[in-house]
C-alpha cells in the first residue's frame, strides 16, 4: 500500500514538473527546493511548477517569471513556501505597491491586436486566459469562472468546495446587511451580485462594488449595509475567488452564456466560492 501511494505521489510530481509554469530567474541566499521528500539547492533558470516548495532563508529572496503571463515577481518572503503561495502573496503586495515585491508589467502582442495582461491595479483583462499566475496550476480561467457562475444561476445551486476561505453572515430582516471575514491565509477578491427575477440576469447588487472588485486580506473583515429594503424579487449572492477578476467582462460573459441552450458541466472543484444571501 505504501509503495502504491509513493508511486502515485511520484507520478503527480512528475506531471507537475513536465508542465512547469515558472522559471527561477534569480535568487539570494541558500534557497532550497523540495522534490520527492528531498531538498537540494536551486539554480538560475530552473523550471518550477505550482506544486514545488522552496525554502527561503532569512535575508534571501527569489525572482520568479511566469512563462504564460510573462510577469516577473521578486519576493523577499522567507520560510517554507510553495510556488502558488509565493505568487499569491506577490500579487497582493504588487497591488498594494509594497517595496518587498516588485512586479514588471508586460503587454502581450498578437498578430491582430495588443493585449494588456495586467493593469496597474492588478486587474485582469478579458483577453487574458488565466486570471492570475498564482492559480495557473489550478486551471482557473476567466471562461471557467463564468461557466461556474452561469451554471450556478441556471441550476440554482450555489454550493462551493470546502473549506470556504471566508465566513459570510447576512441579515435581510430590515434593509440588507452582509459581513465577510477572511479566514484564509491569503487575500480574497469578491463582489456582491443580484439575479433579476424572471430573466435571471446577473447584475451588481446594491451592496456590491460597481467598479472592479473588493480585496480582503488575511484576518480582515468588511461589512456592507443599507437601511432601505432591497428591490423585491431579486436574489443576492456573494462571489469570492483567490484572484482579481474583471467585473465588466464577468457580467457580459455570464449574460452571453445564459442565452445558450446548454452549458458545459462546470468544474465544481475550482476555487470559486458563492453564497446566497437570505
Amino acid at each position: 500500500m505504501k509503495k502504491s501511494l509513493a508511486l502515485i505521489l511520484f507520478i503527480i510530481l512528475t506531471v507537475f514538473s513536465a508542465t512547469a509554469q515558472y522559471i527561477l530567474r534569480d535568487f539570494g541566499g541558500q534557497v532550497l527546493i523540495e522534490k520527492g521528500g528531498t531538498s537540494s539547492p536551486v539554480s538560475k533558470e530552473m523550471k518550477l511548477s505550482g506544486a514545488d516548495i522552496l525554502n527561503i532563508p532569512d535575508g534571501g529572496f527569489v525572482e520568479l517569471l511566469n512563462t504564460s503571463s510573462h510577469k516577473l515577481f521578486r519576493s523577499t518572503q522567507t520560510g517554507r513556501l510553495n510556488i502558488v503561495k509565493i505568487m499569491t502573496n506577490a500579487e497582493m503586495q504588487a497591488t498594494d505597491n509594497a517595496g518587498a515585491i516588485h512586479g514588471n508589467l508586460h503587454g502581450m502582442t498578437g498578430r491582430k491586436n495588443k493585449r494588456q495582461v495586467y493593469n496597474e491595479t492588478g486587474m485582469v483583462m478579458r483577453s487574458t486566459t488565466a486570471l492570475d499566475p498564482a492559480v495557473a496550476a489550478m486551471n482557473l480561467t476567466a471562461e471557467k469562472l463564468c461557466e461556474r457562475v452561469a451554471g450556478a444561476i441556471r441550476s440554482y445551486d450555489f454550493s462551493s468546495p470546502a473549506p470556504m476561505p471566508a465566513n459570510i453572515t447576512s441579515d435581510t430582516a430590515t434593509g440588507m446587511k452582509v459581513r465577510i471575514d477572511n479566514v484564509s491565509d491569503y487575500p480574497v477578491y469578491f463582489n456582491i451580485f443580484r439575479i433579476s427575477p424572471g430573466t435571471a440576469r446577473l447584475e451588481v447588487s446594491e451592496l456590491g462594488q460597481p467598479i472592479g472588485n473588493y480585496m480582503l486580506g488575511n484576518n480582515q473583515s468588511v461589512t456592507r449595509e443599507q437601511f432601505s429594503n432591497p428591490e423585491p424579487g431579486y436574489r443576492h449572492i456573494v462571489l469570492i475567488v483567490p484572484v482579481p477578476f474583471n467585473l465588466n467582462s464577468l457580467l457580459k460573459d455570464v449574460g452571453d452564456m445564459m442565452k445558450r441552450e446548454s452549458l458545459p458541466a462546470p468544474d465544481t472543484d475550482l476555487p470559486v466560492y458563492m453564497k446566497l444571501l437570505d
